[in-house]
């Protein structure tokens, strides 16, 4: 969800000292814009050199090589500007971990089918598809994210699979 991204990063440009627990939350890949990932990487980059966050030091470090790429000062200013209540920010980081976790799921759903095909036994198959997903349920687990349901949710897959091997591939 951009639009949780957007917030969170023009929130942290206002209330940099939020930095420090938001560190402990997001990392840099939950972001799905890269122009966000780009902000929040080198808004890390400052906290971890005790410098100070706002859009006019971000933009002078990015000066160098991606302030370009992100839309430039402008863009920081925008993020600023548009930035919601700094209250919400443990609503911008679930709903920004909740879309990296759905990527991640649509990501192993979308290689099942190039597995199946390639899978000379289904069990395997089957065996392999069910260690993807509790390897998946892991991760939710260690992020410290209630999106197991998520998950969950998605278990119908396996559910597709196992009821219909008789039927797929040949």
């Amino acid at each position: 969800m951009i639009e949780a991204e957007r917030a969170l990063l023009g929130a942290l440009l206002l209330k940099p000292e939020k930095m420090d627990a938001v560190i402990n939350l997001v990392n840099t890949n939950n972001f799905s814009n890269p122009k966000h990932r780009c902000i929040f990487e080198t808004m890390k980059q400052l906290k971890m050199q005790n410098r100070e966050i706002d859009y006019v030091t971000v933009g002078s470090v990015l000066e160098t090589n991606n302030l370009y790429k992100i839309g430039g000062t402008d863009y920081l200013i925008e993020l600023v500007e548009a930035s919601p209540a700094s209250e919400y920010l443990e609503t911008y980081i679930d709903l920004i971990k909740e879309n990296a976790l759905k990527r991640d799921l649509l990501g192993l759903i979308k290689q099942l089918p190039t597995a199946l095909s390639k899978s000379k036994n289904i069990h395997n198959y089957l065996q392999a598809v069910k260690n993807q997903v509790e390897v998946f349920m892991q991760k939710t687990y260690k992020t410290n994210v209630a999106w197991s349901k998520l998950v969950i949710k998605n278990k119908n897959i396996l559910q597709y699979f196992s009821k219909n091997n008789k039927h797929i591939g040949a």
